[in-house]
C-alpha cells in the first residue's frame, strides 16, 4: 500500500485536487496524506478517501528553528514555504509512522501506480528526480530510507544555519539558493539521494518528468500552452537533441524514442492547468 504525502504551507491550491485524484485513478488502495497549517475545506475532494494532517501539530524543534532563520526574508514566499516543506516530510513520516512514502510538488500528475515499476526501484534507498547538474526537484520522490533522509536534513540545517552563510543571504542579494540547490549541495557530498530516470535508459521502460516534459506539453500558468524547452537541463537537453514523439496513449503520456516507447510515470504541469491532463487528455501529439 503507498503512502503519498502532499504539502501546502497556507491553503492548498485548488488543482491539487487533480493531483489528489490522478492518485486514486491509478493506486489501489493509497494512502493519502494532505498537510497543511489550515483546513482543506475548500477541496473538492472525497474527504472519506484522503487524510489531513496539522502541520502545526506535527512540527519538529529542527523545523522551528528553520522557520524562525527567516530565510529569504525580503523573497518570494514560495521559497520559504519549500525550504520549510523540506523538513516538514520528515515529521510528518514520524508522526504517521511511516518506513516508506511518495512525495512531490502539488502540481503534479501521476498516471502509474508505485507497484507497476517499483521492482526495479531498492525500496530502501531515497529518490528524487534530478532537473539539472546544480538541482534536484520534487518532480517525483521516493523515500524507503527514513534514516538517509533525517542525515540529508541535519546536514541542510548545519550549513543553512551557519552564520557566514546568513550573513550571506542577508546582505548579498545576488546570493540565493534555494532548496534544490542546497540538496545538491549535500547530495554531492554524501551521496544520499539516487536519481530516477527522466530520459530513456537500457533495460527501463518508464520515465519520470522532474519539470521539462510538463513545460513541453503546457508552458507556464502566464503563458498556458506555449512549449518551452530549456537546454541547460538534462531532459531539455535530450528533446533538443534527439526530438523524441511525446503522446497520449489511453489517456497516459509516452515518449517514443528509437523504435521503443516509454511509460511517463508522472507530468509536472506547471501551468497549474492540471485538470486538462488528468480527466481524459487529448493535447496534439508533440514532436
Amino acid at each position: 500500500m503507498a503512502n503519498y504525502i502532499l504539502i501546502n504551507y497556507g491553503k492548498f491550491p485548488k488543482y491539487v485536487t487533480s493531483s489528489v485524484k490522478s492518485i486514486l485513478d491509478y493506486e489501489e488502495a493509497p494512502n493519502i496524506y494532505l498537510c497543511s497549517d489550515n483546513d482543506i475545506d475548500h477541496l473538492e475532494l472525497d474527504k472519506d478517501r484522503v487524510t489531513f494532517v496539522d502541520l502545526t501539530k506535527t512540527q519538529s524543534k529542527t523545523t522551528e528553528e528553520v522557520i524562525k532563520l527567516n530565510y529569504y526574508p525580503d523573497g518570494n514566499p514560495l521559497w520559504k514555504t519549500s525550504l520549510w516543506r523540506v523538513f516538514a516530510l520528515k515529521d510528518i513520516a514520524k508522526y504517521l509512522n511511516l518506513s516508506s512514502f511518495i512525495h512531490f510538488d502539488n502540481d503534479v500528475i501521476i498516471y502509474e501506480s508505485f507497484k507497476s515499476y517499483s521492482n526495479v526501484l531498492d525500496k530502501k534507498k531515497l529518490y528524487m528526480t534530478r532537473l539539472n547538474k546544480s538541482r534536484f526537484v520534487f518532480g517525483y520522490m521516493y523515500c524507503g530510507d527514513l534514516d538517509k533522509l533525517e542525515l540529508l536534513l541535519h546536514q541542510i540545517y548545519l550549513f543553512i544555519s551557519r552564520k557566514s552563510f546568513l550573513f550571506r543571504v542577508k546582505y548579498d542579494k545576488s546570493f540565493i539558493h534555494n532548496e534544490m540547490e542546497i540538496i545538491e549541495k549535500i547530495n554531492k557530498k554524501y551521496s544520499l539521494i539516487e536519481e530516477l530516470p527522466t530520459i530513456p535508459i537500457n533495460d527501463f521502460n518508464y520515465i519520470f518528468d522532474p519539470a521539462d516534459y510538463g513545460f513541453l506539453i503546457d508552458g507556464h500558468p502566464y503563458e498556458t500552452g506555449v512549449s518551452n524547452v530549456y537546454k541547460k537541463n538534462i531532459v531539455g537537453k535530450y528533446i533538443l537533441k534527439n526530438k523524441p514523439i511525446i503522446t497520449f496513449i489511453n489517456n497516459k503520456p509516452v515518449l517514443k524514442a528509437n523504435n521503443q516507447s516509454y511509460k511517463i510515470i508522472n507530468l509536472h504541469i506547471h501551468s497549474k492547468n492540471l485538470e486538462s491532463f488528468a480527466l481524459n487528455p487529448v493535447p496534439p501529439i508533440i514532436e
